[in-house]
């Protein structure tokens, strides 16, 4: 998993800028609309470009594209890595898995498309998009500066695989000495004064030039990524002021360097902003505790186990103590780099064996303020993030959203870093306004009388999705009429949920029904108060009839029986003194 020592070096030396001769991919008739009666976006586009496959990232906009930071975690189609190029690529974002019950006259989709050349060996592509950053969910945390989440869209970039080696600093160093770069440290030796003993002087935490480099302060490194892309024919980021030219370049002393002494679209080497680094360490997971999950083990990371219970939930490592491979005595030390198995974007150790430096000024409430399209951190500051955690760290500090800090004049012996380049040329559309709305509707249903029959459909529906109700009868019932915000008698009955809506059913006798009922008559007056009430009905000449009355609609009992029929109108009454039924039926016998 590991490169081997001679690569490394032979990495570090050699000029890493492929040839990009190609054409920058092309995206092309970049559509999207929100599927009627869902909450889903279909997203159309066409990619040329000299090489295929291609990796496309897609990025969402809920302001007209003045941020980019709504949510593409839920997409399906056409999409990461390994596109084919061709037309009539698709893509689906489930807006409400991302985006549930909001809604937005002036959304926009962004597609962009890398075809990878250029990209540099041993580095990941890590593509643009927007992501959830910071942690709310571990309870044993405890802290505020990982709060709060919030949404942020970084730009894409390519991140080393590999956290820088000392065989890779050493050379790069040997190159600078001779190039104006005269105070780069060693890196990876003891510092007596900062353990305050002489006997961890000939302790070696560093145990191969394959490990990371660590033991050197932020200005070291700032600088020694200068070096590298000068070795390299690359354009330094870094400078002494503003005008950033090539007599500005950094290259010795601690200098404070703020972001306009940055040129951010060089196309040398840099360290990772916090949120370049976050969004890396994710893998495109969401909600996770670990570049690889939600739990952390000995057998995936360099890190060190309480010898007791593990307070923490998600360390679920069986083994205790520091790494047992990576400790001399009583010393523990780092791993190789690439000793564990990658993270979602092919990285390695973006948890445990060294800490790792970046770019921003710390500020602890700096969450709060975060602007949402590639933040670089707090404008000034006492100390830098570093993030990921170290060998001699416990699981919580190797937390992605852990956030740390240190002086950037000051090193330690579990700090490294690894590097990050811009990406080549790549191809991006953008679509015009689109309406998305993933607000609910609700269909009610208004239950009919007691022993009539039932209706179902009821629930939450997208807008203008179609609900469908449907009507049963009891026995000897049929449907009437549907009220409320529904009429007719389909059934069942197909209803486009353009708002909420509340629909009722009636039902009435079936003509067709088994007991042979002619009709049903209810009569108007209270069954309470003296007086007759008055039957008419029209009898077949020679057909038996009965008249059966009943209190509810199910029980049904005979008042008379065997009427034959003379062809003509039957009338009766009944006196409510003695008869308080309140519905009657006429049935053939």
């Amino acid at each position: 998993m590991k490169p081997s020592l001679f690569f490394s070096v032979i990495a570090a030396l050699a000029v890493c800028t492929a040839s990009v001769d190609g054409a920058v991919p092309v995206v092309a008739n970049l559509m999207a609309a929100q599927r009627t009666g869902t909450k889903l976006v279909d997203i159309h586009y066409d990619v040329t470009a000299d090489v295929s496959p291609v990796t496309v990232a897609l990025e969402i906009s809920a302001d007209g594209g003045a941020t980019w930071a709504a949510p593409a975690t839920t997409v399906t189609g056409d999409i990461g890595a390994g596109v084919a190029t061709g037309t009539g690529k698709t893509l689906t974002w489930n807006a409400g898995a991302d985006w549930n019950e909001q809604a937005a006259s002036q959304m926009k989709f962004r597609v962009t498309v890398y075809d990878l050349v250029g990209q540099p060996a041993d580095f990941a592509l890590i593509p643009a998009g927007a992501f959830q950053m910071g942690d709310a969910s571990s309870p044993q945390v405890g802290n505020s500066d990982e709060l709060p989440v919030h949404g942020v869209s970084v730009s894409g970039i390519y991140m080393a695989k590999y956290l820088v080696t000392k065989a890779t600093w050493d050379a790069v160093k040997t190159w600078g000495t001779t190039n104006g770069y005269t105070d780069l440290p060693g890196g990876s030796s003891i510092d007596q004064a900062m353990m305050g003993t002489t006997t961890l002087a000939a302790v070696s935490y560093s145990k191969g030039t394959d490990h990371p480099v660590h033991l050197i302060n932020w200005y070291a490194v700032a600088k020694w990524c200068n070096a590298r892309s000068q070795q390299e024919g690359l354009t330094p980021c870094y400078y002494l002021n503003s005008g950033q030219t090539t007599a500005d370049i950094y290259k010795t002393g601690n200098i404070n360097i703020g972001n306009s002494m940055v040129n951010w679209s060089a196309s040398g080497y840099r360290l990772p902003t916090e949120a370049e680094w976050e969004k890396a360490a994710r893998g495109g997971q969401s909600g996770q505790n670990f570049p690889w999950g939600s739990t952390i083990t000995q057998s995936q990371a360099n890190y060190c186990v309480p010898t007791g219970s593990s307070s923490f939930s998600y360390d679920a490592s069986s083994t205790r103590g520091f790494q047992s491979t990576y400790i001399s005595g009583n010393y523990p030390y780092t791993s190789p780099v690439g000793s564990f198995a990658p993270s979602g974007y092919g990285l390695y150790d973006m948890g445990g064996n060294v800490w790792e430096w970046c770019w921003d000024w710390y500020s602890s409430g700096y969450y709060a303020s975060s602007p949402a399209g590639d933040p670089r951190g707090a404008s000034a500051g006492s100390q830098r993030v570093f993030r990921g955690g170290s060998w001699s760290d416990f699981a919580n500090r190797c937390r992605i959203a852990c956030r740390d800090c240190y002086n950037p004049a000051s090193s330690y012996l579990g700090h490294g870093f690894r590097v990050v380049r811009n990406t080549s040329a790549t191809g991006i559309a953008t679509t015009a306004n689109v309406a998305v709305d993933t607000h609910s509707v609700t269909l009610t249903l208004t239950p009919p009388a007691p022993g009539q029959g039932s209706v179902s459909g009821a629930g939450s529906y997208a807008k203008n999705a179609t609900a469908t109700v449907t009507a049963v009868p009891a026995a000897g019932y049929v449907l009437a009429a549907w009220t409320g915000d529904a009429s007719g008698t389909a059934n069942p009955l197909s209803v486009v949920m353009t708002a909420n809506k509340t629909i009722g059913a009636t039902f009435g006798p079936d003509p067709a029904a088994t007991d042979n009922s002619v009709g049903l008559v209810i009569y108007v007056m209270d069954s309470t108060t003296p007086g007759t009430v008055g039957l008419r009905f029209n009898a077949a000449l020679g057909v038996s009839y009965s008249i059966e009355a009943s209190t509810n609609l199910v029980n049904w009992s005979a008042l008379e029986s065997d009427i034959i029929g003379q062809g003509g109108v039957v009338t009766r009454s009944y006196s409510t003194a003695t008869q308080v039924n309140r519905f009657f039926r006429v049935r053939r016998n």
